[in-house]
């Protein structure tokens, strides 16, 4: 909303200012001073929200000293929200917002705030786990975009959802349950 561009990754330097796998850079590529977050691992996926929060997802455990493992939002200044805990389980490799506002995430964790949520989660604006989303996939989620039509692509070596621990990519309704007239199958990653 600010017209800058957010950076993830897994680095420490922009340039030769310190920043620990998050930056906010102006048009010309400048690192913007008043933008300040320092995570202990890496970020995989930004989404900024409609209101400018950023919700972040990554291999991280700490987001600016506070706990906040695999997934975190923060402020357009990089401030931890501090009324958003997922309570994640591990790593979170990619993030989505949906059309009626909420974010699902995937990734290698089996619970989301003490509830199974193995890869794949919808989050509520606090970070719980959306208990009205219920996918039976069964393996490390890699991959995921909403449709306008509110379904959920997903990708990975999917164990449920009928993937028999393949690589694929599967479609699920917007209640989680599969889409069965909907599944691609690949030979690798």
């Amino acid at each position: 909303p600010d017209g800058k561009v957010l950076l993830g990754g897994s680095f420490s330097t922009v340039g030769t200012v310190s920043k620990g796998s998050i930056v906010k850079v102006d048009a010309d590529g400048e690192v913007d001073p008043l933008f300040n977050c320092l995570v202990d691992g890496s970020v995989h996926a930004l989404v900024v929200e409609s209101d400018g929060r950023i919700l972040m997802a990554g291999e991280f455990r700490h987001v600016n000293g506070i706990e906040r493992r695999g997934v975190a939002r923060i402020f357009a200044n990089g401030a931890v929200d501090l009324g958003f805990d997922a309570g994640c389980d591990g790593d979170v490799h990619c993030a989505a917002l949906l059309s009626g506002g909420q974010v699902v995430v995937g990734g290698n964790f089996r619970s989301i705030g003490g509830y199974s949520a193995i890869g794949l989660a919808r989050l509520n604006s606090d970070g719980s786990r959306d208990q009205g989303f219920v996918s039976d996939v069964d393996g490390i989620v890699s991959c995921l975009a909403e449709q306008a039509d509110g379904k959920l692509l997903v990708a990975s070596a999917l164990s449920g959802l009928g993937g028999g621990g393949r690589p694929g990519i599967r479609r699920l309704n917007a209640d989680g349950s599969v889409d069965g007239s909907f599944s691609v199958e690949v030979d690798g990653w």
